[in-house]
């Protein structure tokens, strides 16, 4: 511990970028709402000094840190920032950055947004998949291009694979993991093998009163060259192998023959991952009904310019965009086998469940075919996540958790 108990707790958050995501929205909210505590100061170091949240907390006025480029030796830039703070809290997975809060004598925490089974794989598996995907993949058209794309995402999964290596063992490492919903508590315990108090539940938020609309439906539908009657269906999220958005794009391919139902997808990310989205949306042959416009900064906008929000993940650690699409009034549809997004949305209460893309096809029809039969679920979802999913108290628990470790 670097400082008397009598000082004011410093935490280091650690995250690898600025980027969009639900992470980094996440961390710029906490930061929001611990600016003004009087127990704990609560910085954030970006790994790499990029993105709309990175710039958002320079604009916030956040104690605000990153990687300068050419540093040569990385550790011992983290050790020398490191040192002026009794606990680092990591939002992802950095080896040099681990190391360094090793050898800081920090007080390590880690903030686990998601979960993954991919550890279980054996890497003479991953080589198997490989080859045997092969000739499946070669009988679809373009070849070459698609060849390229199933080498990269070989490539990313071993990544993947030593990433989670890596995570398991830092983990362990931390005196407390704080993960945002039950479902990811409990694989934190049963699959990464952490002990039941080392896991703290504290339940990710968003800050309501920033979620705010400043333009039409018809005036963002018109700027997406829609029609005023097409009936949208979409999502804001990461091109992500985890958010599978294939299954989004699947049942809109077996929703052909309705013109009217289109379908769009907010985000950024993996240019694999969006390559091989491309392809599949060519397959079905759905091209002029989805839609890719890439991220936006006043995202709530396009948001509430949908019909229907579908967050088609498996296994998501919570899922911070159902909390402001429930919020917003939409409705909301996730999977049976989502993880802690069924602690957000209960069936037919706060939203929609699905158990597979047939039921998803179906129930688009059914929302398309009823208008205003999601009214009632609607209002019930806006009070539910309005009581459970509020920032100041997500605040509170981290100060809380903060104060009892140093304390």
């Amino acid at each position: 511990m670097n400082h008397k108990c009598s000082k004011k707790i410093r935490v280091l958050n650690i995250t690898p970028s600025g980027d969009l995501g639900g992470r980094e929205r996440q961390i710029l909210s906490i930061s929001q709402s611990l600016k003004d505590n009087t127990e704990v100061q609560f910085d954030v170091f970006f790994i790499k000094a990029q993105g709309p949240f990175y710039d958002a907390s320079l604009r916030e006025g956040i104690v605000t840190m990153s990687l300068p480029g050419g540093v040569t030796n990385p550790i011992s830039y983290y050790l020398r920032v490191m040192k002026s703070y009794d606990i680092i809290n990591y939002w992802g997975v950095n080896w040099q950055a681990y190391l360094a809060g090793i050898l800081s004598g920090a007080i390590m925490t880690f903030s686990l947004q998601g979960a993954r089974g991919v550890i279980r794989k054996r890497i003479k598996d991953i080589f198997f998949e490989k080859l045997f995907k092969k000739d499946s993949v070669e009988s679809v058209k373009s070849n070459h291009k698609i060849n390229v794309i199933s080498d990269s995402i070989w490539k990313n999964r071993l990544i993947r694979f030593l990433k989670k290596w890596l995570l398991i063992h830092s983990l362990r490492r931390c005196d407390v993991v704080i993960a945002p919903s039950q479902y990811l508590c409990d694989f934190c315990i049963s699959y990464y093998g952490l002990r039941v108090e080392q896991v703290k539940l504290i339940k990710n938020s968003v800050n309501f009163e920033s979620i705010k609309t400043t333009k039409s439906k018809g005036s963002i539908r018109q700027e997406l060259g829609l029609e005023p009657d097409v009936f949208l269906v979409g999502v804001a999220a990461r091109y992500d192998a985890r958010k599978r958005l294939d299954r989004l794009i699947e049942a809109l391919g077996n929703l052909r023959e309705y013109d009217k139902i289109k379908g769009i997808i907010y985000g950024g990310g993996d240019a694999t991952i969006k390559n091989k989205l491309d392809l599949q949306v060519a397959q079905h042959k759905i091209e002029t009904k989805i839609l890719f416009p890439g991220f936006r900064d006043d995202i709530y906008n396009y948001i509430n310019a949908l019909d229907v929000f579908v967050l088609p993940s498996d296994s998501e650690g919570m899922g911070l965009a159902i909390v402001e699409s429930v919020y917003l009034g939409c409705p909301t549809v996730v999977f049976q086998d989502g993880g802690g997004v069924l602690e957000v949305i209960k069936n037919r209460m706060t939203g929609y469940v699905v158990n597979d893309v047939k039921e998803l096809s179906e129930l688009i029809i059914t929302l398309y075919k009823n208008p205003g039969i999601s009214q009632d679920i609607c209002q019930q979802g806006k009070v539910f996540v309005k009581e459970n999913f509020d920032v100041q108290k997500t605040a509170k628990e981290y100060a809380d958790v903060f104060v009892k470790l140093v304390r």
